[in-house]
């Protein structure tokens, strides 16, 4: 359990050897091992944030939440797509340039900018 405890943690990106059993309450997970995932593998899973703003005012908020998150040591990086509205009611879909922060804590700080209405991972 101790090396499970050590590879674990918060945002890591880990591989889980696990087995599920049945019981009368549901499913049990049962973690035989772990160990964590390469950060340059991980890189290339091909992963991604869909981000999707309802305010113009929400992307200066979301720019600086995005560079703090690119940042910080060990994130996993992947392409970053916002959904922002049109004066005319329509919606663009935009691409950012390059890679960026998309691992879980990425994503939570994304979704905590006032004017994110939603993050999905691509």
């Amino acid at each position: 359990m101790r090396e499970i405890r050590d590879v674990i943690e918060p945002g890591a990106s880990v591989l889980v050897n696990a087995k599920i059993e049945a019981q009368d309450e549901g499913l049990r997970l049962i973690i035989d091992g772990a160990d964590t995932i390469d950060p340059f593998a991980a890189e290339h899973i091909g992963q991604g944030l869909k981000i999707r703003v309802g305010e113009p005012a929400a992307l200066e908020p979301l720019r600086k939440r995005i560079d703090r998150a690119n940042d910080r040591e060990g994130a996993v990086k992947g392409s970053i797509h916002l959904i922002v509205p049109l004066s005319d009611g329509r919606l663009a879909e935009l691409r950012l340039p390059g890679r960026h922060a998309v691992d879980p804590a990425a994503r939570a700080a994304v979704k905590a900018v006032a004017g994110v209405l939603e993050v999905e991972t691509l």
